[in-house]
């Protein structure tokens, strides 16, 4: 939902170069207005909106990036120019005044004069006539982003949209790697099918492709003969059907191109038998332009699937920014994205209010927009409390913003414990938040200590259309995105439900880490009756790069840890006579390279 309305007879607009353009690459924009029958008063002005990720547009710095200029063609003799003003008091960087959903916001008006049908208005975005080297820089993430131009015909402050609106499309860069993901747990000499994203330095989708030749190997290091596949060409995303190891163990796969390295696997669990649950990866975090990122729900849900190869995904978007029309487009795209075996696709929103940011989510379409404990909603409220109760819907809160309501702790099941904003695990830990998240919020062992019983999840709050590869917010570069693991007993959206139900799901910071855990033989998720004065805890944590340390938590206080130099952990511990009462039990993994993986809790009482 929009939050200006579209006008009538405000003529037409354009950009050049249109593109595509390279991501991070520097450019010269010219925005043309051609005004309409509307015509223009001298009391008027325009509004142009530059997306954010583009150079901060500003008009008093010539030798810097991003410098404007305004030009009008009109008749001849017209005393008539445009310029740059500011509507109100500047406060700071982020002052709202000038600042929408999308983008920063620039004001311009007529001097001399209004403006009449065909005169045009012509803004250069990166030009002065002084530095021939001038420029402004195009975002380093690949999308479609739109200059929208608003008018205000009469100076009553009520601005216009003038569509369509101008667009620039951003497309990755040279082809710098491949991503490489491999089923993550399977049974050994099965059939298996890698896939393989060529990639630019900003983990974009790349504009180019790998040199040739392209070739598969397994384990290289072990065996650098072991050349398993070839691929014709890497243009793009492609799939390579391989055969897993025919002994049990722990393997990898390598991507070389054009005798080089390109990219290397998540690590494989293989079993002698085929798994009991299959670990899926995906990203519950994700915006898009129905209400404050980019891209529609469609193009969110194929670049998950095509570009991060994630096993599922669902967005985000904020609640109190849609309509009707955006909540059917979100429903129907995952939809359209869902196929049982291959992407699975959730529909779902975010609410934000004084009682805490939570993303509300259900197992397909059909549901409406229900607003929880938020005022002058209780029959939303009471329908949506109806449908967590039944396991119809997931609410699943972050930490980031307000403190958490008084929620009863039987409807949380969830709760996400890394974004892009930072781990929210304990206060002053790994992956600390960053400046702008505020210290409203609770930390997860603070929701812990509350009573809720809730698991954990990993995403990114991603604004870029990006789920799975995303380090960038609304407004600014952040953390790189979390994924979600979940052991699900099929790759089914019905599994993958039900095992976020059951919280048989933990979080990382991005990294495939294979984690397990269980205490008395109870998975992670498990509520469970004490049998005795002493539990044992095991777990297992099987990362791309050598896992250096486990640390098992109980009720907040680290009473284990145990270092590692190889990608393949497994720890057992015995926690004799530990304190009275209701017992928390988590596992925190960190790798070589900074990783972490966090498992849902195991509640004893």
């Amino acid at each position: 939902m929009h939050p200006d309305k579209i006008g009538k007879g405000l003529g037409s607009a354009s950009i050049e170069p249109a593109g595509p353009v390279v991501a991070g690459s520097k450019n010269i924009w010219s925005i043309r207005y051609t005004v309409g029958e509307a015509g223009l008063d001298w009391t008027g002005s325009l509004r142009l909106t530059v997306p954010f990720g583009f150079s901060v547009p500003q008009y008093l710095w010539v030798t810097e990036p991003g410098y404007l200029t305004a030009t009008v063609e009109v008749p001849e003799g017209s005393p008539v120019r445009m310029e740059f003003y500011l509507p109100g008091p500047v406060t700071g960087d982020l002052h709202p005044e000038y600042l929408t959903r999308w983008g920063r916001l620039v004001f311009l008006r007529p001097v001399g004069g209004g403006l009449g049908r065909g005169d045009v208005v012509r803004i250069d975005f990166g030009r002065t006539p002084y530095y021939p080297n001038s420029g402004a820089f195009a975002p380093y993430f690949a999308h479609r982003f739109l200059f929208e131009l608003a008018v205000d015909l009469e100076g009553t402050g009520e601005y216009l949209r003038v569509v369509p609106a101008p667009e620039v499309t951003v497309v990755g860069g040279e082809a710098t790697c491949a991503l490489v993901v491999a089923p993550s747990v399977v049974r050994a000499g099965e059939a298996i099918r890698l896939r393989v994203v060529p990639e630019d330095g900003d983990r974009n989708l790349a504009s180019t492709g790998l040199g040739s030749p392209v070739e598969v190997f397994r384990d290289w290091e072990s065996d650098p003969e072991a050349d398993v596949a070839a691929v014709e060409a890497l243009d793009g995303p492609v799939t390579v059907d391989v055969a897993a190891p025919p002994e049990p163990g722990v393997s990898f796969w390598q991507v070389e191109a054009g005798g080089g390295p390109a990219g290397e696997s998540n690590p494989v669990l293989v079993t002698p038998e085929a798994p009991e649950r299959v670990l899926l990866w995906g990203e519950l975090h994700a915006h898009t332009r129905c209400s404050d990122g980019l891209g529609t729900p469609a193009e969110m849900y194929a670049f998950a699937r095509d570009a991060a190869a994630l096993d599922f995904a669902a967005g985000a978007d904020h609640i109190g920014q849609m309509d009707g029309d955006d909540w059917e487009a979100i429903q129907a795209a995952a939809e359209e994205a869902n196929t049982d075996g291959s992407f699975l696709a959730l529909p779902g929103y975010e609410i934000n209010g004084p009682l805490g940011e939570r993303n509300v989510y259900f197992p397909s379409a059909g549901e409406g927009l229900y607003r929880h404990l938020v005022e002058g909603h209780r029959k939303e409220s009471d329908r949506l409390e109806e449908l967590l109760r039944a396991g119809r819907a997931l609410m699943i809160p972050h930490c980031h913003g307000a403190r958490q309501g008084d929620f009863d702790p039987a409807i949380i099941r969830l709760v996400e414990i890394y974004s892009l904003w930072g781990a929210f695990e304990y206060g002053g830990g790994p992956k600390p938040k960053i400046t702008g998240s505020g210290g409203r919020g609770e930390t997860v062992r603070d929701l812990w200590a509350r009573g809720w019983r809730a698991g954990v999840t990993a995403g990114s709050d991603c604004h870029a259309g990006h789920p799975g590869r995303a380090n960038w917010l609304r407004h600014m570069r952040a953390h790189p995105g979390g994924l979600t693991g979940v052991w699900a007993e099929g790759f089914t959206r019905e599994a993958l439900w039900a095992a976020l139900l059951e919280r048989r799901c933990y979080g990382t910071t991005g990294a495939r880490i294979i984690l397990e855990f269980s205490v008395d033989g109870s998975p992670m998720g498990s509520e469970t009756e004490s049998a005795g004065s002493r539990h044992v805890i095991r777990g297992r944590a099987i990362a791309p790069e050598p896992v250096a340390r486990v640390t098992v938590v109980r009720c907040g206080e680290e009473i284990h840890s145990q270092p590692g130099d190889s990608e393949d952990l497994a720890i057992e511990f015995a926690d004799e006579n530990p304190p009275a009462g209701t017992l928390v039990y988590y596992i925190r993994a960190m790798t070589s390279d900074g990783e972490l993986a966090w498992s849902s809790p195991v509640w004893i009482d």
